[in-house]
């Protein structure tokens, strides 16, 4: 025999798995939508780093490095959409080659990837572990200064 309850208990169970799945596809969409029109902008124009969905997932990835990229993400180069790929690059005031940033979004899968570059130490976050988009490649490969 069941218990009374026990129909009510999962109904109540399904209706919060449901909205909470709903509320995580609603925040990620709204990243991409945030993100999607910000092409030849300035990071610093469109408060990128302090937006409360970038600043959230950027904080989640980057743990104790935060603190440190938001400090230092002051020399800015313009957004760029590539790809269905956003772009945020910059870079420690006059020390770019040894210590710079990359914030990128795969807008199709909503997925954040930052790297962080300390005296010249590479360190790579990725929301879901994917490989790596070209760009973040190519930024990892860059010495930021000529040979």
């Amino acid at each position: 025999m069941q218990h009374p309850y026990l129909k009510i208990v999962i109904a109540v169970f399904l209706t919060l798995l449901t909205v909470l799945s709903f509320s995580q596809t609603y925040k990620s969409s709204e990243r991409v939508k945030f993100l999607k029109n910000l092409n030849g902008k300035y990071p610093s124009d469109v408060n990128l780093l302090e937006n409360p969905i970038m600043k959230k997932g950027i904080r989640t990835l980057t743990k104790d490095k935060f603190t440190f990229l938001m400090k230092y993400f002051t020399v800015q180069t313009p957004i760029v959409i590539n790809n269905n790929f956003f772009i945020a690059e910059g870079c420690k005031a006059h020390e770019c080659p040894e210590t710079n940033f990359i914030i990128i979004v795969d807008l199709t899968k909503d997925v954040l990837y930052i790297g962080i570059r300390d005296n010249l130490k590479i360190q790579i976050f990725s929301e879901d572990n994917s490989p790596q988009p070209e760009a973040f490649k190519n930024w990892a490969e860059n010495e930021w200064y000529e040979k």
